[in-house]
This record gives C-alpha cells, sequence and structure tokens, in this order.
C-alpha cells in the first residue's frame, strides 16, 4: 500500500516548483518590459529634441505697417526658406496656432527666423 504522506510531499513538491517557476517568469517579463520601456523613452526624448514650434504672430507682428507687398513676399520667402533648410536638418516644423499644448522650450519666437538665428 502507498504511503499518503508520500502523495501529499510530492504534490506539495510539484505546487511549489509550479509557484517558483511562475516567480521566475514573472520576474523574466518584468525585465524585459522595463527594458522595452527604457528604449521608448529614450527614443521619444529624441523625437521631442528635433521638433521646433514657430510663433509666427510674432514673426508678422513685428514687421512695419508700410510694408509693400514686394517687401512682404522677400520677407516670406525667406521665411519659407528657413524653415525648409530645418526640414533638411532633421528638424519638424510646427506652427503655433496648430499646437494645443506643448514644453515651453520647444517654442519659439518667429522673429529667429529672421535674424536667421535658426
Amino acid at each position: 500500500m502507498p504511503n499518503n504522506s508520500d502523495r501529499r510531499t510530492s504534490g506539495g513538491s510539484i505546487a511549489n516548483t509550479v509557484v517558483v517557476c511562475m516567480f521566475v517568469l514573472v520576474l523574466v517579463m518584468g525585465f524585459f518590459l522595463h527594458n522595452r520601456i527604457g528604449a521608448l523613452e529614450s527614443q521619444s526624448i529624441g523625437v521631442a529634441d528635433s521638433v521646433l514650434i514657430i510663433d509666427y504672430q510674432s514673426l508678422f507682428a513685428g514687421l512695419p505697417e508700410d510694408i509693400t507687398g514686394e517687401q512682404a513676399n522677400e520677407i516670406f520667402n525667406r521665411v519659407h526658406e528657413r524653415i525648409l533648410a530645418l526640414q533638411d536638418a532633421g528638424y519638424i516644423v510646427l506652427d503655433s496656432n496648430a499646437v494645443l499644448a506643448a514644453p515651453a522650450e520647444l517654442r519659439l519666437d518667429g522673429t529667429l527666423l529672421l535674424e536667421g538665428e535658426l
């Protein structure tokens, strides 16, 4: 006749093994999840560094009232060329009117485009 205490011990041993395996599985999954989240965070930080939000209202508000159409067209072309240069340098340039919320350090005064600061 088999001994009942042997069955309980082997059953408890299997249950303990299953619990330990589950614990190890959770630890391994947590490790990989932590690494993946870290990679996504570093990737999103890199994207934020390449986004510029330009305040065009400040650019056009600083123009003289007696500006001619030809002068305005020249200024617009210069601003457009600078925006294309920023695009070629890898920046995403957004109009501040199209952005609902963003960190202040991403927002730039539009006059910087005219002054050649960007």
